[in-house]
């Protein structure tokens, strides 16, 4: 059975300051800083004498964002210069890098913040050519959401959206739903390495949500055209063949998949392989078809021995994973309650960790956690002290968004999702009144996507303080209205149950808002709307008829009311 999403995460491991006792020579002068990169261990089953993988890739932070876009260098333990290249690097990202990892040593260092300036002389990188070759180069680009019926096609498409919306290092093409964001109409390109044992006629099978095409070493080996769920393909039945001598390959496997919002499982691209007269092979990880590779883990982090170093650099720094989340959708990104662990680097001896959350909230030591409101490009600092004081006050922009391998859809006749307990009583826990107008509002729309009431009755208070005070934007008060009318609804109005006066509280401050003198039209046409709604709640719960009725003749007849939401 083909796991219809991604089941793994892999995650940094942050390795102790002073676990290895003599530091490493400098090998590149004039660097500003350097990582010590080790790599994780073999995966279970590995063979003991097994030949060292020939790729590695890291993922960690930067203190400098900058560094991201500037030339980076790699060396073994013994100096020896290895090929590396940037897989990654977007906005408040943290970048990852391909590095030569066939030298068998299970540490590296990769030397960033080299000077612009002539002062500093550095050497032209002798490995500036290297291209990863094992595993598979994944990139994702979005278009149109066109069917696809040719390979000639998509290569049009995919010349047609240059912007890639992702790049990552795989261990094979078997993948469950869009790593690098929302589901979404996307392309895929999976360039896979592997090693033919030899030579043979070699059998190939895509299995794809919608349009796939495998080529090997350039030449078209099968295809699935068009639109289509990916369950007839699982017993092989598109595939073709191809004569094949021992010896290195290259695989090339496309995607073109059409998102709908109708509970349709995720994005999915599979290969099965046969050799001879043997039976399908599914090309999992475990299957070892392609070249390996390895993820490596940041151990430390070291700044410049000389002091003449041309340009300042940061101290310390930090990098973050998602670790847990409430998302509602798998098709966009403006809402969830999303857990970060933040990890300072180099964690030394006798240094505190005090951290700044631009929604309010504070931490502190080297690993803490956050949990964030709302998705979105967010500011985090840290202040780092030892004994003598102050060493200084780091400020990166964070990008907080879900975990996209681990989203599920919120269909409920396909993997329905719900709202982690923990995460509501987190985010209830926190005063309304200190957050952001925005983090109010997400958390608020969330708990509408989520159909939960009595956490929505809980924010009412502040949502109407928000409102009267035009802290929350006019363009969120259409929003409120969906959600007092959730609250209102018949189902909602019994005895004893909030949601009709927390509606109430919230239409009336929409409502007030309109009436102010200096109210514009975006103020005024919801007010009009809200008005009605509190109106209605009233005939619904009460008999103060006369309450209604002084309700509908202060409605401005020149203001045409929004048409209030099904109640």
């Amino acid at each position: 059975m083909i796991a219809p999403r991604l089941l793994c995460l892999l995650t940094l491991a942050l390795v102790p300051v002073g676990a290895w006792a003599d530091p490493a020579p400098w090998h590149l002068p004039g660097a500003a800083a350097r990582f010590v990169i080790d790599l994780d261990n073999p995966p279970p089953g590995t063979k003991p004498n097994a030949p060292a993988p020939p790729v590695a890739w890291t993922r960690f932070g930067l203190p400098d964002p900058s560094w991201a876009d500037a030339p980076v260098r790699a060396y073994d333990p013994n100096g020896n210069p290895v090929g590396v290249k940037l897989l990654w690097s977007a906005p408040g990202e943290p970048p990852s890098w391909a590095f030569d990892s066939s030298s068998g040593a299970k540490r590296y260092f990769l030397y960033v913040g080299l000077p612009s300036s002539s002062k500093v002389f550095v050497a032209p990188d002798p490995l500036a050519g290297w291209n990863p070759e094992a595993g598979a180069l994944l990139e994702t680009r979005s278009y149109d959401g066109r069917e696809v019926g040719r390979v000639e096609d998509f290569r049009t498409l995919w010349d047609k959206n240059p912007v890639p919306l992702g790049r990552s290092l795989l261990a094979t093409v078997f993948e469950g739903g869009h790593r690098h964001g929302p589901q979404q109409n996307l392309l895929s390109v999976y360039h896979a390495w592997f090693d033919a044992p030899a030579d043979a006629t070699y059998q190939f099978a895509t299995i794809s949500a919608d349009a796939s095409f495998l080529l090997v070493d350039g030449k078209p080996v099968t295809a699935w055209p068009g639109r289509h769920w990916w369950g007839p393909g699982v017993q092989g039945q598109y595939h073709g063949s191809i004569d094949l001598t021992a010896g290195p390959h290259q695989l090339e496997y496309d995607n073109a998949y059409t998102f709908r919002s109708d509970g349709r499982p995720p994005l999915l691209c599979c290969i099965a392989a046969k050799a001879g007269d043997g039976g399908w092979a599914m090309l999992r990880a475990e299957t070892a078809f392609f070249r390996p590779i390895r993820h490596a883990h940041l151990a430390d982090y070291e700044t410049a021995p000389d002091a003449d170093t041309a340009a300042p650099f940061p101290k310390f720094g930090f990098d973050w994973d998602v670790v847990d989340q409430s998302v509602p959708t798998a098709n966009g990104e403006a809402l969830g309650l999303i857990a970060l662990r933040f990890r300072a680097y180099p964690a030394k001896p006798g240094w505190t960790f005090a951290w700044t959350f631009d929604d309010g909230a504070t931490g502190d030591g080297p690993k803490p956690d956050h949990l964030y409101l709302r998705p979105g490009l967010r500011q985090v600092r840290l202040t780092v002290r030892d004994a003598h004081g102050e060493i200084g006050t780091l400020t990166v922009p964070v990008r907080v968004h879900p975990n996209w391998t681990q989203l599920n859809t919120r269909n409920p006749d396909y993997n329905p999702v719900s709202l982690n307990p923990k995460h509501r009583d987190a985010a209830l826990a926190r005063d309304p009144a200190t957050l952001q107008p925005a983090d109010l509002a997400a958390e608020t729309a969330l708990y509408l996507a989520f159909e939960d009431p009595a956490s929505l009755a809980k924010l009412a208070p502040a949502l109407a303080q928000a409102v009267k005070s035009r802290s929350l934007a006019e363009g969120d008060l259409p929003a409120l209205l969906k959600e007092t009318a959730y609250l209102s609804r018949d189902a909602l109005v019994a005895p004893g149950n909030a949601g009709p006066a927390a509606a109430m509280q919230i239409d009336q401050a929409v409502a007030e808002r309109a009436a102010l003198p200096d109210a514009s039209a975006g103020e005024k046409v919801p007010g009009a709307a809200a008005r009605l709604a509190w109106a209605q709640i009233l005939l619904k719960t009460t008999r103060r008829t006369d309450d209604v009725a002084t309700l509908l003749a202060a409605l401005d007849k020149a203001t045409p009311p929004l048409a209030p939401p099904d109640r």
